[in-house]
């Protein structure tokens, strides 16, 4: 779809009245607008971006070489596809009650057949993942973004979930709205992992005993030394059901934030880098580390997602305020913190 001589007219009305243009491009499919202001509001180019939307275009903003902003108009086909509410609710519930069966009777096999522990231990998980996904949700809704209910995900014994993921509907319209909506989730998950963290090491207990043959699971630095401090005189932890879902949380943090591809973590560095080739090297050190310490899975998804997805923004233009810079970079001191080690002692159930 071309744009024509009075679609041009009415758009370069439009962005006259909030910016001063310095030059227009005209493409087979687009329009390039070069505005002379080198500062990008993003709350005007969310304005912008919704009225263009009601006229059916998308609206793009970039840096060119010169380091000016150029403001893109395309015609843009916008399917607004009514997804049927309750097919979408059924399927979340399906994979919900799914994940909650085969989360009990991952206690149930770790815990020796124990029903309480076992539904103790099903629940600490959901609770976790479930604020999770619920903080990304409250975020986009907040956000008036589009986005789907929660896929949970069942897996065997032993740990009974790969987690859940959440569809977002359209794109991010700016830095803003990929910082909020992608940092929501793992502070509220950390929320329930810290209190089962706190409650469930307090129920543990401990011995020193002979052990053969027995693999070590690993453990988020920060877990260790808390561990270490309460257990420190013996080589076997018998974690209780509350502090073994905590140490999960803190492992599924811990991948959650790496700072590579379409994790959350992913978002948040490229919200708060403005360059690429960094970008780059923090996902493959990234990714190294992630393998490293064990989760060799993982880290192939995020070299996949790494080579063959792209994190982009409507407005590639507007760079965040210092607050949220600074909340940022505390998150990867954080995933530093969580780094697995392998422990000098064992963890055991019972």
């Amino acid at each position: 779809m071309k744009i024509t001589p009075l679609e041009k007219d009415e758009i370069l009305k439009t962005i006259e009245e909030s910016f001063s243009i310095y030059g227009v491009e005209v493409k087979d499919e687009s329009l390039e607008i070069e505005i002379t202001e080198s500062y990008l509001p993003y709350k005007k180019f969310r304005e912008l971006k919704k009225f263009f939307e009601s006229k059916g275009y998308l609206i793009l903003a970039r840096r060119t070489n010169d380091l000016s902003i150029k403001i893109i108009i395309m015609p843009f086909n916008i399917k607004k596809r009514k997804e049927k509410e309750e097919y979408s609710e059924l399927i979340s519930a399906i994979s919900l009650v799914a994940t909650s069966l085969t989360l009990y009777y991952a206690g149930y096999y770790l815990y020796s057949g124990n029903n309480f522990l076992a539904v103790l231990y099903m629940l600490a998980i959901l609770s976790i993942i479930g604020l999770h996904e619920m903080g990304h949700y409250i975020m986009a809704k907040r956000n008036k973004l589009r986005i789907s209910l929660p896929i949970f995900l069942p897996a065997p014994p032993i740990l009974g979930t790969f987690g859940a993921v959440m569809r977002l509907k359209e794109f991010f319209v700016d830095k803003f709205q990929a910082f909020d909506v992608s940092i929501a989730g793992p502070l509220l998950g950390l929320l329930p992992t810290s209190i089962f963290a706190f409650i469930g090491i307090y129920l543990s207990s401990s011995e020193t005993i002979t052990i053969t043959n027995e693999q070590q699971i690993p453990i988020p630095f920060i877990y260790y030394l808390i561990l270490k401090l309460n257990f420190s005189s013996s080589n076997a932890i018998y974690l209780h059901p509350l502090a073994f879902a905590s140490l999960l949380g803190f492992l599924i943090t811990f991948l959650n934030i790496s700072p590579a591809a379409q994790l959350d973590g992913g978002y948040v560095i490229n919200s708060i880098i403005n360059n690429k080739n960094f970008i780059i090297l923090a996902a493959i050190i990234a990714i190294l580390v992630v393998n490293l310490s064990g989760f060799i899975v993982m880290a192939m998804l995020m070299l996949f997602l790494l080579l063959f997805t792209r994190v982009e923004f409507l407005n590639d233009v507007s760079n965040l305020d210092k607050k949220r810079k600074i909340l940022g970079i505390s998150l990867f001191i954080l995933w530093a913190l969580l780094l697995p080690i392998k422990p000098d002692f064992y963890i055991l159930f019972k």
